[in-house]
């Protein structure tokens, strides 16, 4: 039996950033989709804004942006993160699941953004989908990595544009869409119990890779107890336990 959300329209978002910290690096474009079952994009949102803050050179070679592009032709961020703020609002519900790709990053660097120009962190309307938090669960053991590209691979899906916003949100929806086709027990559950489902994995993943790292640290002779101790994944899914507390 498939529950309603697997044949609804959904939403899916990414981002593009000045950097790879969620705490201190800046949204620099960003795209939201509502996107059919037959992968037509009834609604688009895009945005490029003025970070405030350097790109960073592998940014700029990864999406493409330079600091004089962002300067020249972006929006200020405050209204930004407004904007995108307001058109989840609009759109994000029940019935209309938000798809994000290594949520516990994107989202939790707008959590930060939205904190930093207006003093409030993201709220969640609806349910969330993670194809790579659901992806690592539901086969952890294949070759090729979990990221975004390795998955378009897998599920031949057509990654456009690798790295622009609008091409990764489209990909994430479309990879998302074929898991749920491949993994009944994907379709099986509410978009509740989904959502629920993906803090449990991403908690599992982060405390085996934790071990992992740990336990490879225990291999450098010089390494202290202080150092292994000190490796710490992030156990909080979608958004970051640092977001959260507001310690950015």
């Amino acid at each position: 039996m498939k529950h309603p959300w697997c044949e609804a329209g959904w939403l899916t978002l990414d981002t593009e950033t000045t950097g790879l910290d969620i705490h201190t690096d800046r949204i620099v474009t960003a795209s939201l989709l509502h996107v059919e079952p037959d992968g037509s994009i009834v609604w688009a949102g895009e945005w490029l804004a003025d970070p405030g803050v350097p790109i960073s050179a592998e940014a700029e070679a990864k999406h493409g942006v330079s600091n004089a592009d962002a300067q020249r032709e972006g929006l200020p961020a405050a209204q930004v993160v407004a904007e995108i703020e307001e058109a989840l609002d609009r759109r994000w519900n029940r019935d209309t699941p938000l798809v994000v790709a290594n949520a516990p990053y994107d989202m939790s660097l707008l959590s930060a953004e939205l904190m930093r120009h207006h003093q409030r962190p993201i709220t969640f309307s609806g349910g969330g989908l993670d194809p790579i938090t659901c992806d690592r669960k539901l086969d952890k053991y294949r070759r090729g990595g979990h990221t975004l590209e390795a998955l378009c691979k897998t599920y031949r899906v057509d990654p456009g544009q690798a790295h622009r916003s609008a091409s990764d949100a489209y990909a994430a929806a479309a990879v998302m869409r074929v898991m749920v086709g491949k993994f009944p027990q994907l379709a099986a559950m509410s978009i509740g119990e989904v959502y629920v489902a993906q803090r449990q994995w991403h908690e599992e993943w982060a405390a085996h890779l934790e071990e992992y790292l740990r336990r490879d640290k225990r291999a450098d002779k010089t390494a202290t107890a202080e150092d292994i101790a000190g490796i710490k994944v992030d156990r909080a899914w979608p958004i970051r336990a640092l977001v959260t507390e507001g310690t950015h």
